[in-house]
């Protein structure tokens, strides 16, 4: 039950906190590219679930930190620079990104289930 909690107000917060931040984003992308596009951010979906997951956020839900995304993120765009250095073809980066983060997960899941 939410009790005393302002349930609207709080969500109105951060529906306003999303916009700044995605129209900052706009803006940043406008001034870095000299021209807008709606499509400049497409595919990037899979990168942020992958960074999500490999930083610890549990595929089926439930479990998950913002510094374990940070540092997902992190780790993938390492793993991305390490396949541009190995000179391996871009289309090859989101197979061996999804390979990266299933078997993060999967070694996750291992892990956790020996502690508990």
């Amino acid at each position: 039950m939410f009790t005393a909690l302002p349930v609207v107000r709080t969500r109105i917060k951060a529906m306003a906190l999303y916009a700044s931040t995605a129209g900052l984003a706009a803006v940043l992308t406008l001034a870095f590219f000299i021209s807008g596009d709606p499509t400049i951010g497409q595919g990037y979906e899979l990168s942020a679930i992958a960074a999500a997951i490999i930083g610890g956020t549990a595929l089926a839900g439930g479990r998950g930190s913002v510094p374990g995304a940070v540092v997902g993120a992190l780790i993938l765009a390492a793993v991305a620079s390490a396949l541009v250095f190995f000179d391996v073809p871009i289309n090859s980066t989101t197979f061996a990104t999804v390979i990266l983060a299933v078997a993060a997960d999967s070694a996750l899941r291992r892990f956790r289930g020996r502690r508990t």
